[in-house]
């Protein structure tokens, strides 16, 4: 067997900076990663992917999937080509690392392009590093929107374009529906001033695709609204006048809170929309209505989506 087959990866095999983690903290991380979920053991051979390409990931569960502990300050090659030919064999792969080192632009879309499941690892209280926690999160998208990353404008491009036609492509209706809320998430995520308070949100009586907190009460342009709400619908038809109605009951509910809402559409929106949102012109409420095209045009736009998301409260304020 040769070397590369037999290699595991330590953090010896990875000189460069360890992001201010070492030896020690490397266990502890691990416990806390098999504590996460059932199954989890550390492998005591490598996993033959073809003549060329073996890896002794840092955990598995069964034959379904592995785990890599990231906590260096780049995304080695060897491990990405490891992850790819895992993924090519139909094995889950889940990326573990603490918070500092999920900050990288390359490191986020990579991964996101390898649809691997990242699991940040916490340390519990104060800096200790004998006790840690782990999150997964179902994608790189819900990971950069939920832990308020920003990212730079090409790769919010880049990646925000895959992320939306990925939830295009999807075929089975419960991926239709988390794909595109994440595709919604992450891109709202990038607004300076927005900041995802919780997704798929629901209480005793309904159920909110996307709520935002709002940071620039103040300014005029965005309203008093220091909650808003967002529903996304990711269907082959028109939404329609109802998806409208149940956005704004819901933005109705919310004690005066929410004066702002968003209606995003991952293909269209019909034109009867537009018309009914016009009867409720001496309304104090705002419902930008985004279809497919403009999500897009949006990110063709990363540079200025500050701008061009208070350039669409003034329009639709004014229609």
């Amino acid at each position: 067997m040769s070397s590369q087959l037999d290699s595991h990866d330590t953090l010896q095999d990875e000189p460069d900076d360890l992001l201010g983690f070492d030896q020690q903290d490397r266990p502890q991380m691990i416990d806390a990663i098999k504590a996460s979920g059932p199954g989890w053991t550390e492998p005591t051979q490598s996993i033959t992917f073809s003549a060329s390409i073996g890896w002794r990931p840092d955990l598995i569960n069964n034959d379904t999937a592995v785990c890599h502990l990231h906590i260096v300050n780049k995304l080695y090659p060897h491990i990405i080509k490891r992850i790819k030919a895992a993924r090519a064999a139909q094995r889950q792969v889940i990326v573990a690392a603490p918070l500092n080192a999920w900050y990288s632009n390359e490191t986020l879309s990579s991964l996101d392009e390898l649809e691997i499941c990242p699991l940040l690892l916490q340390p519990k209280g104060q800096r200790n590093p004998s006790e840690w926690t782990a999150k997964q999160y179902r994608s790189i998208a819900e990971l950069i929107a939920m832990n308020n990353l920003k990212l730079d404008p090409e790769t919010t491009r880049k990646m925000g374009h895959r992320i939306l036609d990925n939830a295009l492509n999807a075929k089975k209706p419960a991926e239709l529906g988390w794909r595109f809320e994440d595709f919604l998430c992450f891109l709202f995520s990038q607004i300076s001033y927005f900041e995802i308070y919780k997704h798929n949100y629901s209480n005793t009586t309904e159920e909110i695709d996307l709520v935002l907190k709002n940071n620039r009460v103040m300014e005029s342009i965005l309203l008093l609204s220091p909650i808003v709400l967002i529903s996304g619908k990711n269907k082959q038809t028109a939404v329609g006048v109802p998806a409208l109605t149940s956005l704004r009951t819901k933005m109705s509910k919310r004690r005066g809170r929410c004066k702002l809402g968003f209606l995003c559409a991952s293909r269209s929106i019909a034109s009867t929309v537009s018309m009914d949102e016009l009867s409720y012109r001496l309304d104090d409420k705002i419902v930008v209505l985004l279809d497919g095209e403009e999500l897009r045009g949006l990110l063709d736009k990363s540079e200025i989506l500050d701008q061009e998301i208070e350039k669409l409260t003034i329009e639709a304020a004014l229609s």
